[in-house]
């Protein structure tokens, strides 16, 4: 009797399911990933018994329910607004500024007024209902 001989099959795997695999994650974390860089800008609320003579020296800065700037009660610009909080705080960097914003403004401009500050120089900023 004779055996026959089994030829031993190499058996290939093929690797284009696992490429397809890696591929289809890569692009769910590039699309789940998000890149932005998230800034917190300090505010503190202002409340009722807060100093009075903070409150008498602040800037006044309010924004309305059009998302219009008003520096001491003057309708002004973003970057004249900058300007001003700038020069208001040329002799006494640490004084306040206290942005007021109407219940209706839009969220963009008061972002855009905080930034505004911040960028001018306004580290005490505190924020108010008008």
């Amino acid at each position: 009797m004779q055996l026959e001989q089994r030829r031993k099959r190499r058996r290939l795997v093929s690797l284009t399911p696992l490429i397809d695999v890696v591929f289809i994650l890569l692009i769910f974390f590039m699309l789940a990933t998000t890149f932005a860089q998230w800034r917190a800008v300090p505010v503190s609320a202002a409340g009722e018994g807060g100093d009075a003579v903070a409150e008498l020296t602040a800037l006044r800065v309010s924004v309305d329910a059009d998302g219009r700037f008003r520096m001491e009660g003057q309708a002004v610009d973003l970057s004249v607004l900058k300007q001003r909080v700038r020069d208001g705080l040329t002799a006494d960097p640490d004084r306040p500024v206290r942005l007021q914003t109407h219940d209706d403004a839009p969220l963009r401009a008061v972002v855009a007024a905080m930034d505004g500050i911040r960028a001018a120089g306004g580290h005490n900023l505190s924020l108010a209902r008008e």
